[in-house]
């Protein structure tokens, strides 16, 4: 889902009242916090991207389309959790500033609700087709 543009949004920045110093040579050294800066980050979103993309078109087989979406919730939440930590462990080095959340920290948690949002479709749409078959 939405993980593939996290490529494009900075997740995070430091208010430049804070002394960036002190995070000199880390990822938060320019106080933007970008996903391309994270080898981890990038595979996270990589592999949420790509799962989310091979659910779609799992349509005829829908409890592994259930599996693969189940899948690219806990790795956009892994993801989450990941650019949480990342920021955290560079931002406590930072004294005195700011943080404002940028859009591309709101991406994974759309990924998350769209996912779960998919999983109860699947599986009421799963439900209508075994009731359609007992009619018939």
């Amino acid at each position: 889902g939405s993980c593939w543009s996290l490529f494009l949004e900075p997740l995070g920045l430091a208010g430049a009242s804070g002394n960036l110093a002190s995070v000199q040579g880390t990822p938060l050294a320019d106080g933007i916090l970008h996903m391309l800066e994270q080898p981890a980050l990038i595979a996270l979103s990589a592999l949420a991207g790509i799962s989310s993309l091979i659910a779609v078109f799992l349509f005829k087989n829908r409890k592994v389309q259930i599996r693969v979406t189940q899948l690219a919730v806990v790795l956009a939440f892994a993801l989450l959790v990941a650019v949480l930590a990342f920021f955290y462990v560079d931002f406590k080095k930072i004294t005195g500033a700011s943080y404002v959340v940028q859009p591309g920290l709101l991406l994974p948690v759309a990924s998350i609700i769209t996912g779960v949002l998919a999983i109860f479709n699947i599986r009421k749409d799963d439900k209508i087709v075994r009731s359609m078959d007992r009619l018939r």
